[in-house]
């Protein structure tokens, strides 16, 4: 098989790329819009206007929101089956001595399977979707036996031996998932090419092709999982040669700031186009595999050799001139340089950022304590956040956990406690035996000691628990007169548009780890977005619609300076005190030195090594 594939490719492997290619086109400019305008249909019909973490899992329990799933994955899959069938049919005819152009490959799919291969897709969706699920059960089963019992911050923070077994048991059923879905897979191996050339429907396609996978399934597995593992392999080993030339290049381009935006253009587009021909020579191999193995196992009277018959191959011949190449040349440096300009001019060269000192700044005193805040005034943060919650008796409490299990080693849990069982408890030597004295502070208590002093972040904690935090923290807010002083945040969208109704002038935010759809139409002041959510285009967008954005949580210089880049307006830090060296830094720092800070990542450039970034500093 992996000679036939070979021969196979070097037959057809061009028209493949090139096809792969435009099916991609076609689907970036027909087809993933309609899946957005479809996703966008189904949050409204749920009555909200965009997801952000707890909200994506509710979504999905409700009928819509799986209605949404099965709809929008089984789309998604038939799109990727429309442009595997293309491959096929190319490799398939090219196999049968009867070579097609690409633009027939495409008339080919879609006039005789586009409408079928949808209605095969959605079957895939739903057979996964059972076989998946009592192992999804079953790993959720075991999560919530075992790491229940505490805050999954104390497991997360401590890892006992029972979190290890826990993940491994999960780690098993996974496994075990995964090994039965792609056995269900196999039955599908022909079920494309069927119902292309033998005019099956379907529900026979599917059938037709279990039928045929019988006695060759682990085969079948094999090439598959070979096949993911040998383009893997060579996507890292493709993707380490181009970052270490975009890299040379960037470093040759020196201080040159007209050389530097053409290379840093040239890089950026090397790599991205290194990526593409990757993952198009990855699904050209898979097209090819599924042709040949389809072949191998078709029935000679269904199969319909006619469907080639006088379609000949009328792709026509391009050759590499001198003067195309140079063209190509001089257009190919203009656009990398008029590239590279957008990116340079796209750094924030003027660092205007405030910081907020994360649960009171974690990294000098014990979270959440008065300890905390005091070394977030020592230290001249801008802001405090800090968490809080109602203890048992209605006493707003400043904690973060739903228990002190990880800050002192107690299970009492927040909501079933007294404030003042709580306020007994030592939650400070687990951080240094010199806090042995703090407790956990009331919400007024820390508003006393910020007064006139720093501002204050308020977060919302809800653990299935709410008596009437929202109202609580507003009358605490107002009686320590802070109110201009303050903001408000929360995970739950709905605790802000409570407070929103109760005092429609206080500024609230929308904290998110994960989202999905567009983060900035969230009614919310603000937006509080984990740092891989915080890219220079949302940053960008969110400004324009009047929103700022703080980062959480950052505790590294290069992703510090990275975001700072970027333009952020708010570093949520655990470190105060390295914001400040970072900033203090980059005042020092070329233009140049933040370039390559921000392409580290992505060619592999160490940021800290730069000649003004000490190794004191860089931490």
């Amino acid at each position: 098989m992996l000679r036939l594939v070979y021969e196979n490719l070097k037959a057809c492997g061009r028209k493949l790329i090139l096809a792969d290619l435009v099916a991609k086109s076609i689907a970036f400019v027909l087809l993933a819009p309609l899946v957005g305008l479809l996703f966008r249909g189904f949050i409204a019909a749920s009555g909200r206007t965009v997801l952000a973490d707890t909200d994506i899992g509710l979504f999905l329990l409700h009928p819509i929101g799986m209605l949404a799933a099965i709809v929008l994955s089984s789309l998604a899959i038939a799109i990727f089956a429309i442009e595997l069938g293309i491959l096929i049919t190319l490799s398939l005819a090219t196999h049968l001595g009867r070579p097609i152009s690409v633009r027939q490959s495409i008339h080919f799919v879609a006039s005789k399977g586009a409408l079928g291969i949808l209605g095969l897709s959605l079957r895939v969706v739903l057979e996964l979707l059972l076989c998946g699920l009592p192992f999804l059960a079953l790993g959720g089963g075991i999560f919530w036996f075992f790491l229940t019992d505490h805050d999954i911050n104390f497991y997360l923070t401590t890892k006992p031996p029972k979190f290890y077994l826990t993940f491994t048991c999960i780690g098993v059923v996974l496994v075990c998932m995964a090994g039965v879905l792609v056995w269900r897979i196999a039955n599908y191996i022909f079920a494309t090419q069927i119902l292309l050339f033998e005019k099956a429907d379907a529900a026979s396609a599917r059938s037709l092709s279990s039928q045929r996978a019988v006695g060759h399934r682990w085969t079948f597995c094999l090439w598959l999982v070979g096949w993911a593992t040998i383009n893997f392999g060579l996507g890292c080993l493709l993707t380490f040669v181009v970052g270490s030339i975009g890299k040379a290049i960037i470093v040759w381009a020196g201080s040159n700031l007209v050389v530097l935006a053409a290379a840093v253009g040239f890089a950026v587009g090397l790599v991205a186009l290194a990526n593409l021909l990757a993952n198009s020579f990855a699904n050209a191999t898979l097209g090819s595999l599924l042709a040949l193995s389809y072949a191998n196992h078709a029935r000679p009277d269904a199969f319909e050799t006619s469907s080639f018959d006088g379609a000949g191959d009328n792709t026509s011949s391009w050759k590499l001139t001198r003067l195309r190449l140079i063209s190509g040349l001089i257009i190919g440096i203009l656009a990398a340089a008029l590239f590279g300009g957008s990116i340079l001019r796209s750094f924030e060269l003027n660092d205007s950022v405030v910081i907020t000192a994360h649960r009171g700044g974690a990294v000098a005193a014990p979270e959440n304590t008065l300890a905390a805040v005091e070394s977030a005034i020592e230290l001249k943060a801008d802001w405090v956040e800090i968490d809080v919650q109602e203890s048992v008796d209605g006493v707003v409490l400043v904690v973060h956990d739903s228990d002190l299990k990880k800050v002192a080693n107690n299970p009492a849990k927040i909501w079933q406690t007294t404030a003042a069982e709580l306020q007994s408890v030592d939650i400070g030597s687990y951080f240094a035996p010199e806090f042995s004295d703090q407790r956990v502070p009331t919400l007024a208590e820390v508003l006393a000691r910020c007064k006139d002093r720093i501002n204050v972040n308020i977060e919302l904690k809800y653990y299935g628990h709410d008596q009437d935090l929202e109202r609580k923290v507003i009358d605490l807010v107002e009686a320590a007169d802070m109110q201009d002083d303050v903001v408000i945040m929360s995970l739950k969208q709905k605790g802000l548009q409570k407070i929103k109704k109760l005092r429609p002038n206080w500024t609230c935010g929308l904290l998110t780890a994960v989202a999905s759809g567009d983060l900035t139409k969230a009614d919310a002041d603000f937006l509080a977005v984990n740092s891989t959510l915080a890219t220079k285009p949302f940053i960008e967008l969110a400004h324009r619609r009047g929103k700022e954005v703080a980062v959480w949580t950052l505790n590294d210089s290069v992703s510090i300076s990275r975001i700072l880049s970027r333009g952020a307006d708010n570093i949520i830090t655990d470190d105060v005190a390295l914001v400040h060296r970072v900033l203090k830094t980059r005042k020092e720092m070329t233009p140049i030195d933040r370039l390559m800070l921000e392409l580290s990542v992505f060619f592999g450039v160490d940021g800290k090594k730069t000649n003004q970034w000490s190794s004191d500093d860089a931490e």
